[in-house]
């Protein structure tokens, strides 16, 4: 095959957790935040820490303005000096980042316990959380100078996968295809179940210089829009792991039904020879 996946035995260049709560984050929470970062400071041991912009009319709006909380970044730098991990936190949302993946059972310990530690931190505001999302981008360069084509990635004869792509390919080599829905099922918590996918014909940097790429960033997130729905505090999603590692019920479960949708969903786009090279077969 003219195309390789990104890494030795998977194609996950990048995944993310993303935690919406039901409110949005503001200073007195960051103090709490600030306050406990020597919890996971080695794990992340970079702040970046941002600004909040505070927009009020006239001196009562002035008083009564509880600020919002200024959006903070937190990273780990590989020795090649590549981000490694990221956690963002803005608004209302808690965004962990891995760009190192290695398998999900070792990354999402990880990312549990950084959402612990956050939890922890905000013990006393009692966030009830809104959605949750998960989300992997799978990359497959064309190896060397070789002629290959996408459907040596993509399924050629899915539904899904529209023929335009192909012809284009033999155009400019630039292609992009999104697709989302809700799933008619709910989740076993209750939660509205949306899957995304874009895939994108473009060109990348490698030690062979510029090839073609495919890309293929799936999206699945589990949401509770209505204010009575929402189960799970961010505290019970994600208690702070012991020495077993116990992730428990909450969060762990969610996201691990994320991770079988995500599978579920790249599988129906790839090729067998593609799906069965990463072990999605």
């Amino acid at each position: 095959m003219s195309y390789r996946p990104a890494g030795k035995d998977h194609s996950i260049t990048e995944v993310i957790w993303v935690t919406e709560l039901d409110q949005e984050l503001k200073e007195p929470d960051g103090s709490r935040i600030e306050k406990s970062y020597p919890r996971w400071e080695t794990a992340l041991p970079r702040k970046v820490q941002g600004q909040s912009i505070i927009i009020g009319f006239g001196d009562t709006a002035a008083r009564k303005q509880v600020n919002p909380l200024a959006p903070v970044t937190f990273e780990a730098y590989g020795r090649d000096g590549r981000v490694e991990w990221r956690m963002g936190i803005e608004r209302n949302r808690i965004t962990i980042g891995c760009y190192n993946y290695s398998r999900w059972s070792e990354v999402y310990i990880n990312a549990h316990r950084l959402m612990g530690e956050i939890g922890q931190a905000l013990k006393e505001s009692e966030h009830r959380i809104s959605a949750l999302t998960l989300k992997y981008t799978d990359v497959f360069f064309r190896a060397g100078q070789g002629e290959g084509m996408p459907q040596e990635v993509l399924a050629k004869n899915s539904k899904r996968v529209p023929g335009e792509i192909y012809d284009r390919y033999g155009k400019s080599g630039l292609w992009h295809l999104h697709q989302g829905w809700f799933r008619d099922e709910e989740g076993e918590n209750g939660e509205r179940l949306l899957e995304q996918i874009n895939i994108s014909g473009t060109q990348a940097n490698t030690n062979h210089g510029r090839l073609p790429c495919v890309t293929l960033e799936t999206t699945v997130k589990a949401e509770w829009p209505g204010a009575n729905e929402r189960p799970l505090t961010l505290q019970q999603a994600f208690p702070r792991l012991g020495g077993t590692n116990e992730t428990g019920e909450g969060g762990a479960r969610v996201f691990s039904g994320l991770h079988d949708l995500s599978k579920e969903l790249l599988k129906k786009y790839l090729s067998k020879d593609m799906a069965l090279r990463i072990g999605l077969g």
